[in-house]
């Protein structure tokens, strides 16, 4: 399990990492198919939301923008694009996230690890506003998610309600400010919170953690671009109180800081070119 975080991590840094600046709204630029290249990047996160431990990584991670007409690949992820409407977008995307070793985390010592997961299905995307520096977007994901690694398992599924601001201070630098709900079902907060009998003690009750509200977030990223180098900065505050599975003797701490630096470079790009434009080139 251990040998899947650098390449989930690299695409936990992708989503800030790989956003070009955009100049204006001029959509009517051409930019390259495709673009490749590669970075080094920093992020600090709990182990899990809720934890009272954290980790900070050090990993090389590729970069890779594809601008397709159905399929797209920036820093929201792999997606698939089933309507393009200008301000209204249906995909269905792919997200991850990294595994947790029980044996790293004192609330969880004893119990079973947490495999890295996957987040697929669809989302409906809406501009509310736009200007030549500014766009408002709501987004209402909904994902089946799955885990794997010793074995591949349903784990519940997530409604993730968000609304995202995006500001171009100048035509090198960019930043995105977001605000996040969370909700998932009792199988999806089974997955972290529960404590089963057999993993009861003293200090750590049996618990069943009920589907609902998992809690909210605020997030702050900014991107500088200068030629072929980007340089991402991130910084996100989580929080748990009000959640369905806050009393869980899992939940060692209700909120929690995600910080995270990358430097990149694009190496390669294609030579043809294409006004088609993924999410990270509307910043």
């Amino acid at each position: 399990m251990r040998a899947l975080k650098p390449t989930l991590l690299a695409l936990s840094l992708l989503t800030f990492a790989s956003t070009p600046a955009m100049a204006g709204n001029d959509y009517s630029e051409s930019l390259p198919v495709w673009e490749v290249g590669a970075g080094l990047g920093v992020l600090s996160f709990p182990h899990y939301p809720g934890a009272d431990q954290s980790q900070t990584l050090v990993l090389p991670f590729p970069l890779i923008v594809y601008r397709g007409d159905t399929l797209r690949a920036d820093r929201g992820g792999l997606k698939g694009i089933l309507y393009d409407g200008g301000d209204t977008v249906i995909d269905v995307s792919i997200r991850g996230s990294l595994p947790v070793n029980s044996e790293d985390n004192r609330a969880r010592q004893g119990m079973a690890d947490l495999d890295p997961t996957l987040e697929i299905g669809p989302q409906v995307s809406w501009t509310l506003f736009e200007s030549d520096h500014n766009q408002l977007r709501l987004r209402l994901p909904v994902r089946t998610v799955i885990s794997v690694g010793s074995g591949v398992h349903h784990q519940g599924n997530v409604f993730n309600p968000n609304l995202r601001w995006d500001h171009q201070i100048n035509t090198n630098f960019g930043i995105t400010t977001r605000a996040s709900l969370r909700f998932g079902d009792g199988k999806w907060h089974d997955y972290f919170y529960t404590v089963s009998a057999a993993d009861a003690l003293v200090t750590r009750p049996q618990y069943d953690a009920p589907g609902g509200f998992s809690g909210s977030s605020l997030s702050l990223s900014g991107t500088y671009k200068t030629g072929d180098w980007r340089l991402g900065m991130a910084l996100g505050l989580e929080w748990l109180s009000g959640a369905a599975f806050e009393t869980s003797p899992l939940v060692k701490d209700d909120q929690a800081w995600f910080v995270g630096l990358a430097l990149s470079k694009t190496l390669f790009k294609s030579k043809r070119k294409t006004k088609t434009r993924v999410e990270s080139d509307r910043r």
